[in-house]
């Protein structure tokens, strides 16, 4: 995301922004494969703390962790093998597009948050991740804003989302 909505991506250019994205999406799905595989034939659940202690309020602690179970593996794979497809279809879809880089960068930000959702260890980051789906479904749905329609699903997208 970082690379193909900021100024690197319009010195690459929108071929160099698909490969970017589409070889850290590879490298993503290749990751939890191998989780996957750790996880279900390893027989190993995986908790890692990534950043400490997020939020402390007396007693409670809220950390920023992941945690990888044999459900939230399958959903990983899900998503990484979903969101690779989706990168390579829309490199060939949207290939004649004059803002690639910021579709790009938005499919990129919606499969971060994705992942963030189903590895998330706490509500609160299960939180941080829907609200970032919400915020790219907006995003990704209103992407041609100069169409009425668009920018009309793209509102009922985020007033759905917040309702439920």
């Amino acid at each position: 995301f970082f690379i193909n909505g900021s100024f690197i991506g319009r010195y690459i250019g929108h071929r160099g922004s698909m490969i970017v994205s589409i070889s850290l999406c590879f490298v993503s799905l290749v990751t939890s494969i191998l989780i996957w595989y750790e996880v279900i034939f390893g027989s190993c659940e995986a908790y890692i703390n990534l950043f400490g202690t997020w939020i402390s309020i007396g007693t409670m602690n809220i950390n920023w962790d992941v945690y990888y179970d044999s459900l939230s593996v399958h959903m990983l794979l899900t998503v990484s093998v979903v969101s690779f497809a989706v990168h390579c279809y829309s490199m060939v879809y949207m290939k004649a597009d004059p803002h690639l880089n910021l579709f790009i960068s938005y499919l990129s930000l919606f499969t971060f948050f994705m992942v963030v959702l189903v590895s998330a260890n706490n509500m609160l980051g299960m939180f941080v991740g829907f609200e970032g789906i919400g915020i790219c479904s907006y995003l990704l749905i209103g992407y041609w804003s100069h169409r009425l329609a668009a920018s009309k699903s793209a509102l009922k997208a985020i007033v759905v989302n917040r309702i439920s």
